[in-house]
């Protein structure tokens, strides 16, 4: 369990305590602020991830030459992450080409390939997509759509891409 199953798994307390004291306005609320931590939570699990992989890739190409490890990370991911991918578009090739064109061909041919792992980026990039939609706009305003069940599926499927990054990488 990760850290956006452990929030979701705790927001069900949350709502049996309210729907038994009959706080059904304050179920809707929390309800509401729930589904935009969910999303957030996720994004920002991912970005992590799909950074510890770019660093840990980089260590093994780099031998553990602390210099190049720490120039990637300083220049390449500190507050770029957002910059590697073009959340516009429901596909990661922007960011697989940033691995040149040999790695893009091979994980677009594994992604074609495999259909959960195409729905695991569109799962991925939606998140993003919405991550961005949210924060860029009046965030306290914004209403998401998704239900925290919906969320929480995108996480999960989302995974699998990530996943599967990681393993690319290495």
């Amino acid at each position: 369990m990760d850290v956006v199953e452990a929030l979701y798994n705790g927001s069900k307390e949350l709502d049996l305590f309210l729907l038994a004291n009959k706080e059904l306005s304050l179920k809707i609320y929390a309800d509401a602020n729930l589904r935009k931590n969910l999303l957030l939570a996720s994004a920002s699990y991912f970005e992590k991830e799909i950074t510890y992989s770019i660093l840990g890739f980089i260590k093994i190409v780099a031998h553990e030459d602390q210099r190049l490890i720490t120039f990637v990370e300083k220049k390449a991911l500190s507050r770029q992450y957002h910059s590697l991918f073009d959340w516009n578009c429901n596909n990661c090739n922007a960011f697989l080409g940033l691995f040149g064109d040999e790695f893009k061909k091979a994980f677009t041919s594994t992604i074609s390939a495999n259909p959960e792992l195409g729905d695991a980026v569109r799962a991925f990039m939606e998140i993003g997509q919405e991550r961005n939609r949210m924060v860029h706009q009046d965030f306290g305003l914004y209403t998401l759509e998704k239900t925290p069940d919906e969320i929480l599926a995108l996480h999960k499927k989302a995974k699998i891409f990530v996943v599967a990054m990681k393993e690319s990488l290495n």
